[in-house]
């Protein structure tokens, strides 16, 4: 009897130790599974704080881009209206009467003429009844003033002009065109 005592002790203290075991198992698979929880919780906010901060942002670039496209469809369209403006200025000098063209090519040749040693003057032969000067296949309404040796040259012709004092000239009827209208749309009218 004593044999079977002893094996029912051992055995009851494998079940309880089984069982001690066993609680300590679940216990620690409930810390696991409420740690894993945790962090898919955490997981889950950070994942929908960051879409919902992305999805803030979509309107801001929507609008950030629409005023981008915004302004550059205004510069496109003030640029176009200065390109018309300068076209306008070089038909309407075209379309002058031959005085007043003339005076034009005269002071072209005389302010080249300035810069020229021992100058030569060419125009365009459509004006050369114009201006005392020698005519040439210039393309363009305007003078070629040149040094006698050729090793200077001053091209006074319309484009050449327009093309030299092109930033300048853009920048003052920019001024002119769109600053002055701003000044009128925004003074109340009485």
């Amino acid at each position: 009897m004593a044999l079977e005592e002893i094996k029912k002790r051992i055995l009851e203290k494998g079940d309880e130790e089984i069982r001690k075991i066993d609680a300590e198992a679940r216990k620690e698979e409930n810390n696991i599974e409420n740690s894993i929880k945790a962090d898919e919780e955490k997981v889950y906010k950070d994942v929908v704080d960051k879409r919902r901060q992305e999805l803030e942002l979509i309107p801001k670039r929507i609008i950030s881009n629409a005023r981008m496209e915004k302004k550059f469809r205004v510069e496109s369209k003030k640029a176009e209206i200065v390109h018309n403006v300068f076209r306008e200025a070089k038909k309407k000098i075209l379309e002058m009467d031959d005085k007043e063209k003339g005076r034009i090519l005269k002071n072209l040749a005389e302010d080249a003429k300035e810069n020229v040693r021992d100058p030569v003057v060419y125009v365009d032969r459509r004006y050369s009844n114009l201006i005392n000067a020698k005519a040439r296949n210039i393309g363009d309404f305007g003078v070629i003033v040149e040094s006698k040796d050729g090793l200077m040259r001053v091209d006074n012709t319309l484009n050449s002009v327009i093309l030299r004092m092109g930033p300048d000239l853009k920048a003052s009827v920019m001024r002119v065109l769109f600053e002055d209208a701003k000044e009128k749309i925004s003074k109340p009218t009485p």
